[in-house]
């Protein structure tokens, strides 16, 4: 794994690692460090998250998973917006603006179109009683109860969202899915903590559509 800048004088390293241990099964991960395949993964995120990137965005660490068929990724990322100054009643101050996020991406083969899921609000839970948009997943109550998910190929999502991935996906708070064709993003609401990476792999890795 490849350390951080200490900035500000904080130790991340030991945060980055707890992420990379909490993954159960390390004989299914590849630590991957060819640069090629790191700017794809890259670009990937920035297209797929529409990321902005004014600030330095970077993948700090990169983690292939390898299941029975296919492999998905789970990547440590670095968002570093740099150095902002400012004059205030105590005097100068510098401030390092940076943050540290896990993102899971992987390839599919299966095309889930344009597809969104996210954890359901109060005003979802009150609107779906008249208008009936969202998709619900038959036998499946808790994850229907929980989150809303939206996709131009609700067929597609119906068929392979199947009952072990949705059921995964039930047990977790705080994240988002996002397909766009055979693309798939996990995102979390928060920046890294050390169960993030635990809960990719987790949710992926139920997942039986990914490509090799």
């Amino acid at each position: 794994m490849t350390p951080p800048e200490n900035f500000d004088g904080k130790n991340e390293f030991d945060l980055l690692i707890s992420s990379y241990n909490s993954i159960g099964d390390k004989s299914r991960l590849e630590i991957v460090t060819d640069e090629t395949t790191k700017s794809v993964i890259r670009e990937s995120l920035v297209k797929g998250l529409q990321i902005n990137t004014e600030g330095d965005f970077s993948l700090q660490n990169l983690f292939k998973v390898q299941q029975n068929i296919g492999s998905f990724y789970i990547c440590q990322c670095l968002f570093d917006f740099g150095t902002s100054y400012r004059v205030g009643r105590g005097g100068e101050d510098f401030t390092h603006r940076y943050n540290y996020d896990i993102v899971g991406f992987g390839t599919m083969k299966v095309d889930l179109g344009n597809t969104l899921l996210r954890q359901k609000t109060m005003g979802d839970k009150l609107v779906e009683h008249f208008i009936h948009s969202a998709i619900r997943i038959d036998g499946c109550e808790m994850f229907n109860d929980k989150f809303y998910v939206i996709s131009d190929k609700k067929e597609n999502v119906v068929k392979f969202f199947d009952t072990r991935f949705v059921d995964t996906i039930s047990k977790y708070d705080g994240l988002s899915i996002k397909a766009e064709e055979n693309k798939m993003y996990l995102v979390f609401e928060n920046h890294l903590d050390e169960t993030q990476a635990r809960v990719v792999d987790d949710i992926f890795g139920s997942f039986k559509y990914w490509s090799e």
